[in-house]
This record gives structure tokens, sequence and C-alpha cells, in this order.
């Protein structure tokens, strides 16, 4: 027959994992919030309907097959050292971690560490720490779990909040950007996921460009940089910028030189030749 204390210890732990339950499914529908992509979705899966009856099972199915074919990519790219970067650290950090379990008995560590635990947290004095618990410290523990759970309350909540601002955000920049762009949006990959590698042929050659010619045309030519289609703004996203002329050559003092001036800095140099002290 069960005791008082393990019929409230079930009580507990059964409030505590539904509890858990619901915590645990408000965060994975704040997680989903915050991954919405933005892409146009073509096929029957954005259609929302399917005379099929295995359509379901099959976009499940392309689903996993996708991301198991990105992720198999991309452990390539990093083998091959397509994506340099990654490579370059996971090999450094893989060099480290060799050296520091080569030097470092880890058998002996780990020994000690499940010695110390187990005469520690596994020995008859745990009794004494239960009567003191029992007696001194649960009343502290009720309030502490009390206050444990107004905080995570008030995390989840302005977790909530902002999740929705994001959700709101993210649907706006959408439309703006179908507004002003056109009706379909592609994700760029981050990462190197492309099914054939961008090997240049055994015909492709170069051959250095005259320095003085190179000189010369960047001396006199202006590039145009286009920027791309981020847009920045809270009520109204707007584009940032979306041309601007700039020099090209080290030497942007001749350009200026031969450019004609703004009427501010005519003022300008005119304000400085009447007033030393401005200088």
């Amino acid at each position: 027959k069960a005791t008082k204390f393990e019929e409230e210890a079930e009580v507990a732990r059964l409030e505590s994992l539904k509890k858990q339950e619901e915590q645990a499914k408000e965060w994975e529908e704040i997680g989903l919030a915050n991954q919405i992509d933005i892409s146009t979705k073509t096929g029957e899966s954005g259609s929302g309907f399917s005379f099929n009856p295995l359509t379901a099972l099959y976009v499940q199915i392309q689903v996993f097959l996708e991301l198991a074919v990105k992720i198999f990519r991309f452990t390539r790219n990093v083998l091959v050292w397509e994506e340099a970067y990654l490579a370059f650290w996971l090999t450094s950090a893989s060099i480290v971690l060799s050296f520091v379990c080569m030097f470092i008995p880890w058998g002996e560590v780990i020994e000690w560490t499940m010695r110390f635990v187990v005469w520690t947290f596994l020995g008859p004095w745990m009794k004494l720490v239960d009567i003191f618990w029992h007696s001194h410290v649960k009343h502290w523990w009720k309030g502490f779990q009390k206050y444990q759970e107004e905080q995570q309350k008030q995390i989840l909540d302005a977790a909530k909040m902002e999740s929705r601002i994001l959700k709101e955000d993210v649907e706006k920049i959408k439309a703006m950007k179908v507004a002003v762009f056109g009706t379909y949006i592609c994700r760029v990959p981050v990462y190197k996921v492309e099914r054939y590698r961008d090997v240049p042929l055994p015909a492709s050659e170069a051959h250095e460009y005259p320095a003085a010619k190179l000189k010369k045309e960047i001396s006199t030519e202006k590039s145009v940089r286009v920027h791309g289609q981020r847009l920045r703004g809270e009520m109204i996203p707007t584009v940032e910028d979306p041309v601007i002329e700039c020099a090209t050559s080290a030497t942007k003092s001749s350009i200026d030189e031969t450019s004609p001036s703004s009427p501010v800095d005519e003022e300008k140099k005119h304000v400085n030749e009447t007033d030393p002290l401005l200088t």
C-alpha cells in the first residue's frame, strides 16, 4: 500500500508532467512561428486540395528526402573542402582536441569523478539530508517553485508576444516584396547544397592584365553598385539606397578634382576661405 508521501509525490509528478507538456507545446508553436518561410510555394502542396489520396503521404516523404539530400550534400561539401571556412575550423578544433585527449588521462578522470559522485550522493548520510529537507526546506521549496512558475509564465508570455510581432513583420515584408519586386520569392541558400560541384574546365585559363592599362581605366571610370532586395523600416519598409555611384580607383582625389562640385561644397569652401578659424 502506498504511503501518504508516495501519493503526494505521484500527484506532484503528474502535475509537473502536465505542465511540461503544455509548455513544450507552446514553445513548439512559438518555434514554428519564428521559422516562417516567405518563399513562394509551388506544386500540389501549396494548392490546398488534390484528388490524389496519397498526396499527404508523398509530401511528407518528399520533405524528408529533401532534408536528407541537403544534409548529405552539405556533409560532402565539408569533407571535400567546398565549404572551406567550416572545414578549416572543424579541422583545427579536431587537432586541438586530439592533443587534449592525448595528454589528459581521461580514464582516471572519469573513474575518480564517478567515485566522488557515488561517495557523495549515495551514502547512508543521505537519510539526514532527507530529514533536514522535509523538516526545514519544504516550505521554502514550495515558495521557490511558485516563483519559478511565475518567472516561466512571464518568459513564455514575452516569447509569445515577440513571436506574434515577428509573424506580422514577416507577413508585411512578404507583401511589400511581392508589391515591389514581383510575385515569386526564392530563398537563397546560405550553405552550398547544389548537386554538382562548380569545378573549372581544363581549358580554362587566365592572363595577366597590364598594370598601366588597369590603372588608367580605374582612375577615370565609375562603377554603379546596385543593392539587393533588403527592405528597411518598421511601418513602411523601403529599399535601402537602390543605386550608389562610387569610384573604383584608390586615387579618388583625382576624380574629385575633375568632377563638378555641389553648391554645398562651394559654400563650405567659401566659408573656409573667408574665416580661417573654421579651417
